[in-house]
């Protein structure tokens, strides 16, 4: 069977459904390479810091490749599909696996003199996982247009749950720069204002960057970069319900202490009422038309969402063996590398 498999996480038990190929997208460029190739052709065309391992003997030259890029996760699926909890849920539990890890490798290290000695050998330290980023798509919708503007002025109701309202080539950007260790600007979007603004300034190579958004499977070029593809399958009925309970808890913590009870009561029936026709008019064929198709890109389909423990606890075993195995990849390729050549 071929290795370009999709995880599926049905009944909480693990099995394999076929890979769909786009096909409008070759083979060669199903991914980016975090490392670009090197050749003595293309030796020229690097600098020290971009290029792949390669020592000549005219020259003497080494070109020392960069460390291994970030992994890629995103998580994707509907509003109300509970996508934000399994992002907190993944960050959390990689954070103690990582610490647990960590501690018992220290153990054995002290315990055990002869097995300090076979972890150098063998495999770089395991160090508590660090530097774990969270993308969010929202934050990374297109700024409106001066006719857009004034019909949201004018009250029209703008549809941002819409591919068209978001900038992927900013997202693809900004997650390449990640990928290359870059300093880069994380836009946030105001929902207020209907307006975008910088935000935070990453100026490390995050390990770990999890995106997060119901488009995320959607474009092409942004879904080259992830290392695994989740989709949260929750049927229609929960995130409908999970959204306008959401809507509810919001109305009840603005309420303020003296307000008319009646009144409030009647605007917020307002509010769930016209929420319940943009899901009809809008939020529902978005689903179907967009979200619900990108879900043959995912690696993994968790339905029930943050509900499926077992599903969940598989998963995170996953990701926390896949982001070791990365790092010690990384480390253990340019040491062999390295110690296969020797300058004259």
């Amino acid at each position: 069977m071929s290795n370009r498999n999709c995880g599926d996480f049905y009944i909480s038990s693990p099995s394999l459904v076929p890979f769909h190929i786009d096909p409008n997208e070759s083979k060669d460029a199903a991914k980016y390479n975090k490392t670009p190739p090197m050749n003595e052709q293309d030796c020229d065309q690097f600098d020290d810091s971009t290029s792949s391992l390669l020592v000549t003997a005219e020259t003497n030259k080494v070109y020392t490749p960069k460390p291994m890029g970030p992994t890629f996760i995103t998580v994707a699926g509907g509003r109300g599909s509970g996508k934000k909890e399994l992002c907190e849920l993944i960050v959390t539990n990689l954070e103690q696996i990582h610490t647990q890890k960590h501690h018992q490798q220290s153990k054995r290290v002290n315990d055990n003199p002869l097995e300090t000695e076979r972890l150098i050998k063998t495999q770089p330290p395991q160090q508590p996982l660090s530097r774990l980023l969270v993308l969010k798509l929202d934050d990374f919708r297109r700024e409106l247009t001066d006719y857009e503007r004034e019909l949201n002025n004018k009250g029209y109701a703008l549809n941002l749950d819409h591919p068209d309202a978001y900038d992927f080539k900013l997202l693809e950007n900004v997650m390449y720069k990640l990928s290359q260790g870059n300093e880069v600007e994380i836009p946030a979007w105001d929902s207020d204002t209907m307006t975008r603004t910088m935000g935070r300034k990453i100026t490390q190579m995050p390990q770990v960057i999890i995106v997060e958004g119901i488009f995320t499977l959607y474009n092409r070029n942004v879904r080259r970069f992830f290392d695994m593809k989740i989709f949260v399958d929750v049927d229609a009925d929960t995130r409908l319900g999970r959204n306008v309970k959401t809507l509810v808890t919001e109305f009840q913590n603005q309420q303020q202490p003296d307000s008319n009870t009646n009144d409030h009561n009647v605007h917020s029936a307002k509010r769930i009422d016209l929420y319940l026709k943009n899901y009809l008019l809008l939020e529902k064929p978005v689903f179907e038309e967009f979200i619900l198709p990108s879900k043959r890109w995912a690696d993994i389909i968790i339905p029930r969402g943050d509900e499926n423990e077992v599903a969940i606890k598989l998963l995170m075993n996953h990701i926390s063996d896949m982001v070791s195995i990365s790092r010690a990849e990384s480390a253990l390729t340019l040491s062999s590398s390295m110690s296969s050549f020797s300058l004259n």
